[in-house]
């Protein structure tokens, strides 16, 4: 690190408050691993000064930070940017109102109302940003389209119903009283981005949700809630309370209670067409803009030019649970994510073998022909996305190279800290190496073992396996703290964690040993990894990394699968599907949910700045 960067950086760790009130000194560790080292780690990384460690936030900087100290004080050689430890990256943190959204409405009697922001309305995260200026809304009930299911027959709450260039008005969840079968069967179409893709398919400009009286909801407007997926979903989307449809329904005929009722037992009704009204105004999301940034280090071990070995662990975390992923209880909503063992356990792992790793070297006893990067990943929780920038920004700077002629292998570790029986190693799969390297590695020190041979996993080392490089992911398995202000560092098993560091210095060892390439094999994707609850397998792989746009751009495509035989590509941008148009992941889930088995249908997409065309034909996963 340039020395001038390291002290304003230190620097910025003192006014944060940490550098005297509980981090760690280079003094305090011990050339061995050792189960304080780790908690030492662990329980600063996880603090509650850190806020836990939101990408883009200051506890995510002050993490950082932590962690190319370290590696600074081992002597390692930055391999971030301009000679620093760290590589920045720019992504969409969340999304929050803009100063110009408004909705005014007039009624049959030519009464105007503006409605309060926030009180009475409220539009949806994924709303297009637009001004809009309507006179008619259509009362579509539920807002469901669902093929027959068995015995059970087909649901269109748009049968016989022109909403074309018109605003729907539709009621959030499922009919509240029908069978258990009918409600599983319309489930799956009823998420309020399902019902946004079909009003849009069917020609609406707009649509309104409201919650009904008899959902009893805490809140009737629907959350401003943030999803990875950014882009708008192409279709106006407004929430209001209840009361404001009410008043524009004849009370003489209708009111949303004896609609709503009408359509709970299951009956099929006439639906009123609200006329000569006037909806003006105006939605505006704001997408928040951050930088994150990965740390970086490296070892040198051999004075050629071999490829490196990767060994790397997210560092960021849940922050208070703004992200969709939080699984935090109601009465834990808003509270610090520590991620003691999601994922400060990963990475106190792979400073301690950093540390061990160092101080072989300097006794001599490292030898071998692959430089070690060490890596501490951020974005990990929105979507990988400081390892995808790392893998994109590499490729960007090589010359008819592939991933694999730099990188040897990637190893990841996400979530160690709660060794009960066996380590589980993910990914053995993707190298016909790793079986009898594993089992090398463990005769030298013993650890109970269990391998999965599937690389397609929600964790960082599948940024790099998609670019043709071999990866093993360390796992000690799900717990019911995960991703909930539970997860502490006093939780934690510190002897499993000190002896898979010890297991991951001998496998570091181990790789080392072996003067040829570790290959890399292709694996196909497992219908769990590909996504549960689709009958059809397409095997595209969605560059979650790339959300914030306009299609579904790929990162890549399974072997042997329909995508790999129609001849799409990696970075191809997925925009039209079985005649049905692709704004997003979402759309491209639905259209995806409704292709037939062995049926032949066109993919249109958007490659190195042309239109392509191309026929796919979906299989069956079962």
């Amino acid at each position: 690190m340039q020395l001038k960067h390291f002290v304003l950086m230190s620097f910025f760790l003192l006014l944060s408050g940490v550098t005297h009130s509980g981090t760690p000194s280079p003094t305090d560790f011990r050339h061995t691993i050792t189960k304080k080292d780790l908690q030492k780690h662990v329980n600063f990384l996880s603090s509650d000064k850190l806020e836990g460690r939101l990408t883009g936030t200051i506890g995510e900087k002050i993490a950082t930070q932590y962690v190319a100290n370290v590696f600074h004080d081992l002597g390692l050689i930055p391999a971030g940017d301009n000679g620093t430890f760290f590589q920045e990256f720019n992504f969409t943190a969340g999304i929050s109102l803009g100063s110009h959204n408004s909705l005014t409405i007039t009624n049959q009697k030519g009464m105007t109302k503006q409605l309060v922001l926030n009180q009475e309305w409220r539009p949806l995260s994924f709303s297009d940003n637009t001004d809009f200026d309507n006179k008619e809304l259509v009362f579509v009930g539920y807002g469901i389209t669902a093929p027959a299911l068995g015995k059970l027959p087909a649901y269109d709450s748009y049968h016989g119903i022109n909403v074309k260039n018109k605003w729907v008005v539709v009621f959030r969840y499922t009919p509240e009283r029908i069978s258990p079968e009918r409600s599983r069967q319309l489930s799956q179409y009823s998420s309020l981005r399902y019902k946004a893709f079909t009003a849009k398919e069917q020609g609406a400009k707009g649509i309104i949700f409201v919650s009904g009286p008899n959902s009893k909801v805490k809140h009737e407007l629907i959350p401003l809630s943030f999803d990875t997926s950014l882009a708008g979903s192409g279709i106006i989307a407004i929430s209001v309370i209840d009361n404001i449809i009410d008043d524009l329904l004849n009370p003489s005929s209708d009111s949303l209670q004896t609609l709503q009722d009408s359509l709970d037992e299951g009956k099929t009704r006439a639906l009123p067409t609200l006329s000569h009204i006037k909806i003006v105004g105006r939605t505006d999301i704001v997408q928040d803009k951050q930088h994150g940034r990965n740390v970086l280090a490296k070892l040198k071990v051999s004075a050629t030019h071999s490829p490196m070995i990767i060994v790397g662990a997210h560092v960021d975390h849940l922050g208070r649970g703004k992200l969709s992923g939080s699984m935090a209880r109601e009465d834990e909503i808003g509270k610090i994510h520590s991620g003691a063992d999601d994922n400060a356990s990963g990475v106190a792992s792979i400073l301690e073998a950093a540390r061990k790793l160092c101080n072989l070297k300097k006794r001599g006893k490292l030898h071998g022909d692959k430089d070690i990067l060490f890596a501490a990943w951020s974005g990990e929780e929105f979507g990988i996305l400081g390892s995808s920038h790392f893998v994109k920004n590499t490729l960007n700077n090589m010359h008819n190279q592939s991933l694999h002629d730099i990188i040897a292998a990637d190893i990841n570790l996400d979530m160690v800290g709660h060794l009960r029986k066996s380590l589980v190693l993910q990914g053995v799969g993707s190298s016909s190496l790793w079986p009898k390297l594993i089992e090398y590695a463990n005769a030298k020190h013993t650890l109970s073992l269990l391998t999965q041979n599937d690389p397609y996993l929600p964790t960082d080392s599948t940024a790099f396996y998609l670019q043709g490089v071999p990866t093993l992911n360390f796992f000690t398995g799900a717990h019911e703290a995960y991703h909930t202000p539970r997860d502490k560092a006093d939780t934690l098993n510190y002897e499993g964690i000190k002896n898979i560091s010890e297991w991951l210095v001998n496998f570091i060892l181990t790789l080392e040993d072996v003067p040829n390439v570790i290959d890399y094999q292709a694996v196909k994707k497992s219908d769990e990894a590909s996504g549960r609850g689709f009958r059809v397998y397409l095997g595209t792989i969605p560059d979650y990394a790339s959300a914030d746009r306009v299609g579904v751009k790929i990162s890549g495509v399974t072997k042997d699968s329909p995508a790999e035989q129609a001849g799409l590509r990696p970075d191809d941008v997925i925009i039209q599907l079985a005649g049905k148009q692709i704004h997003d992941i979402y759309d491209y889930s639905f259209v995806l949910r409704a292709l037939h088995v062995g049926e032949p249908v066109r993919i249109v997409v958007y490659r190195l700045h042309k239109q392509v065309a191309l026929t796919i034909v979906a299989r069956s996963r079962e």
